[in-house]
């Protein structure tokens, strides 16, 4: 949790937050940006969506019940990174990227949305191809975080994919 400027729509006011979308503003427009954004050149409404979507408690598939926000962020930055690589994986771990809408700095949210932006027909996608590459697939992933439960230290999880285990698992990638 960090205390940072938070906006409702309305004003600013500075306050503790777990929100992505807040620590993405901080980043943007604080002290650890050597150039930083006036906050004239965000795109706000974006911003807000995504501040809102982050908070939103998801709906459930029965019989389960969530009862946390969808993204929290809570992370330590005692490491050298570009301000690039920092916003963009707290973007990406948020079901976001941060784009330019209508020339300003914005986020584009990845979730359903009711109308399409664009749609592929036989008359825009004449003689189009593609192709795409992929990895493969890893057993697990082995995940280093720092845990506020531990003193802050560094602990490591294990996600297996469905149908491995322990002791089937062959395949890992690391994510720190």
């Amino acid at each position: 949790t960090s205390v940072l400027d938070t906006y409702d729509g309305v004003s600013w006011t500075k306050q503790p937050t777990q929100n992505p979308a807040w620590a993405v503003v901080d980043l943007l427009t604080g002290e650890v940006n050597k150039k930083p954004l006036d906050r004239a050149r965000l795109h706000m409404d974006s911003i807000l969506e995504w501040a809102e979507f982050c908070d939103e408690v998801p709906t459930p598939p029965p019989p389960r019940n969530f009862q946390l926000p969808r993204f929290r962020c809570d992370f330590v930055l005692d490491y050298a990174a570009t301000l690039q690589t920092v916003v963009n994986q707290i973007t990406s771990a948020a079901q976001a990227s941060l784009n330019i809408v209508d020339g300003k700095y914005g986020i584009l949210i990845d979730k359903m949305r009711a109308t399409p932006v664009q749609i592929f027909t036989p008359r825009n996608s004449k003689d189009f191809t593609s192709s795409r590459s992929y990895s493969t697939r890893p057993h697990a992933v082995k995940v280093k975080f720092i845990d506020p439960t531990t003193d802050w230290n560094v602990s490591e999880v294990i996600v297996y994919d469905n149908g491995f285990d322990v002791n089937t698992a062959t395949e890992f990638q690391e994510l720190t």
